[in-house]
């Protein structure tokens, strides 16, 4: 096994088999820059990240547990959600916690819930 230096200088090594000059990487971020404005003004990329995006917070069902109204409650009327963790307090900010998960390659998936500050 190859020793390795502990301090160990970090070097730009780059995926293509030339080395590129300052002009060719500057008209390289431009063509990448261009594309992917072309690619966020199409809608249906635009679908598919929001799908994305709402998978990743966890779903329809986290949303509306977050996003409900209270059925008493009028519009422009603030919501009280309680600490999620200790139930007692109301909730100061959303955060984010792992809970296990089986569908999932690391075994855990992200949730978001209202939390108190002092839990």
């Amino acid at each position: 096994m190859p020793e390795r230096n502990a301090k160990a200088e970090l070097t730009c090594v780059q995926r293509g088999g030339h080395a590129r000059s300052e002009s060719e990487e500057q008209q390289r971020r431009i063509r990448n820059r261009e594309y992917m404005r072309q690619l966020r003004a199409n809608p249906a990329y635009r679908a598919f990240e929001k799908r994305r995006r709402s998978q990743r917070r966890g779903g329809d069902a986290q949303r509306e547990f977050f996003d409900r109204a209270n059925s008493d409650a009028e519009p422009g009327q603030e919501i009280h959600r309680r600490c999620a963790i200790c139930r007692k307090r109301d909730a100061v900010e959303i955060i984010t916690r792992l809970r296990p998960s089986a569908e999932t390659k690391s075994g855990f998936v992200q949730m978001r819930i209202a939390y108190c500050g002092f839990c």
